[in-house]
């Protein structure tokens, strides 16, 4: 078929990234450099924590980049219990790839640093009480992450 007899074909793609940048790069120029006419290319970043997100956001005029919010509590405290289950999985069987701490390091249970919320928040319309909110759900957060990631430590010693 030559190209003035093909069909005019829509592609849409959905990309879903974690911890990888160097992957989600390599996708989205592969991809962007397609030939079809209209193409649009959805890349969804699934909370990674490391510069994953930057690397799609650097293609956001040409791409759709997509974080999922989480907007309700119980979404929130599901995500933290991933996150922990995560970590322990990766301590694991990966422990070679990153600098995992163990699941009951004091760091893991020690509040979050108040300069580093007041930093995130400077420049905003945040109250006092508001910024007080988000410090103790950051702090529910990180002790959710902590609590699921021994639970999983633990079931990965016991269960072998």
């Amino acid at each position: 078929m030559t190209s003035s007899t093909q069909a005019t074909v829509d592609v849409y793609v959905m990309i879903s990234s974690y911890n990888d940048p160097k992957g989600a790069r390599t996708t989205t120029e592969s991809l962007s450099n397609q030939l079809y006419e209209k193409h649009e290319i959805f890349h969804v970043n699934n909370n990674s924590t490391n510069k994953t997100g930057d690397v799609i956001q650097g293609y956001a005029e040409s791409i759709t980049a997509y974080h999922p919010a989480r907007d309700s509590l119980a979404e929130l405290r599901s995500k933290a219990q991933r996150i922990g289950r995560g970590r322990a999985q990766m301590r694991h069987y990966h422990s070679e790839i990153g600098d995992y701490t163990h699941p009951l390091h004091p760091t893991r249970f020690l509040p979050p640093s108040p300069w580093r919320l007041r930093d995130r928040y400077s420049g905003t319309s945040v109250s006092a009480s508001e910024m007080i909110g988000f410090y103790a759900l950051e702090y529910g957060l990180k002790l959710t992450q902590s609590a699921n990631a021994l639970r999983e430590a633990v079931a990965i010693r016991w269960g072998e």
